[in-house]
Parts: C-alpha cells; structure tokens; sequence
C-alpha cells in the first residue's frame, strides 16, 4: 500500500510561480501571511493523525487543501493520495503515514526558506 504514496519524483516539492502569483494577488506580505499560518497549522495536523485511524481522513485532506493552497504541490498531492487510500478501510498503512511526515518536513522547510526570501526583498 506504500507504493501508492510515492508520488512522481517530477512532480516540484514547491511551485515557484505559484507563489509568484499568489504575492501578485495578495501582495508579498500577504503570500508570506499565507505560508505561515500553513506552517503554523501543519505539524499539528500530523500530530492529529497520530491519534488514530478514524481522524486520517479528514485531517489528509485538510492538509491537502492547505498545502496546495501555498503552493506544496508534492506534498498536496502525497496527502491527497492518503485521504483516498484510507476511504472505506478502517487501518492507515503506517509506512505511508511516515512517507506524508517526512514530506511535510521537506515540505515547511522548503517553505520557510522561501518566506526568509521574501521577507529579506520586502
């Protein structure tokens, strides 16, 4: 079941024009707003998940929503593939779990490395 959380290796852990285009929308300190309320609110959601089987699902997909929504595609999608592969079975396989972990870690730095950016040009 783990195979199915290794999403494409081509697919960009963060989406540069993406957020380009978010600060063109909000303005930069706006996007840099955004990107830290997802760091802020992340951690706790896979913390969530630890708890048990039944709060994988909707906290999968609440990640998923927020981490599209700053640009974390990999991630995004990683989690997404999790919220349908726990739909209708009542065990989360805990190597996936673990998988969408280390993602999010990967993922907030790459995150807070781009606010530090921002924040420096701002």
């Amino acid at each position: 079941m783990a195979d199915i959380f290794q999403v494409d290796g081509t697919v960009p852990l963060l989406d540069a024009p993406f957020l380009r285009a978010l600060s063109e929308d909000l303005g930069a300190g706006g996007a840099i707003e955004a990107a830290r309320i997802f760091l802020e609110d992340a951690p706790p959601r896979i913390t969530r998940m630890r708890q048990g089987d039944a709060i994988v699902r909707r906290e999968s997909h609440g990640l998923a929503g927020s981490a599209l929504a700053v640009g974390l595609v990999r991630l995004g999608e990683a989690a997404s593939a999790l919220q349908r592969a726990v739909e209708g079975t009542t065990a989360t396989d805990p190597a996936a779990a673990k998988h969408l972990e280390v993602l999010l870690l990967q993922s907030m730095a790459a995150l807070e490395a781009w606010v530090a950016t921002q924040t420096a040009l701002t």
